[in-house]
């Protein structure tokens, strides 16, 4: 692959662990008990409104186990509880405690704090340009199709799953 600037969702991921590491490292000096890399996704996810396990393994990309065992391990530290769905018999909702609710203040005030950092370090005008492109509506993700000389075409909002070729076996 021929490029002359790198992608930038390595940049992406870079600046999601700094965030994280931050995060982690500012709740230790605080003398809380940090949250891993995938329950404060998983925490934040649950900030933004999304209640039912199954749906957060979704977003989060991982399995229901997985999320299972982050909900299991959150339940245990006090910070939800799981219910089940008054409407759907076969889920379950998550609710904060209010000791979560207090946890969940607390992340995103560290998080505006190290925003305010990163504006000191970047610069105000380049903060309020990366915040400005973040908080964008960027559509619904496009799926890409190679086509010759490098150019790309996207193909919609959904993933196209590339068929495989029938290999001859002679």
């Amino acid at each position: 692959m021929e490029s002359k600037t790198f992608p930038l969702l390595p940049s992406f991921l870079r600046a999601t662990y700094w965030f994280d590491e931050a995060l982690r490292a500012s709740q230790e000096l605080q003398g809380q008990a940090p949250v891993t890399r995938a329950q404060a996704m998983l925490l934040i996810n649950i900030a933004l409104g999304e209640r039912r396990p199954v749906r957060l393994a979704r977003s989060m990309g991982v399995t229901k186990q997985a999320v299972s065992v982050m909900l299991a391990d959150l339940t245990a530290a006090g910070n939800i509880s799981i219910k089940p769905d008054g409407e759907d018999a076969r889920a379950s909702l998550i609710e904060f405690t209010p000791q979560g609710q207090s946890e969940m203040k607390n992340i995103f005030v560290i998080l505006a704090r190290l925003e305010e950092h990163l504006a000191t370090v970047i610069g105000q005008d380049r903060m309020s340009v990366l915040r400005a492109a973040f908080e964008m509506d960027w559509g619904a993700p496009p799926a890409l199709k190679s086509v010759e000389a490098g150019a790309t075409e996207a193909i919609g909002g959904k993933i196209q799953k590339k068929r495989r070729q029938p290999s001859s076996l002679g």
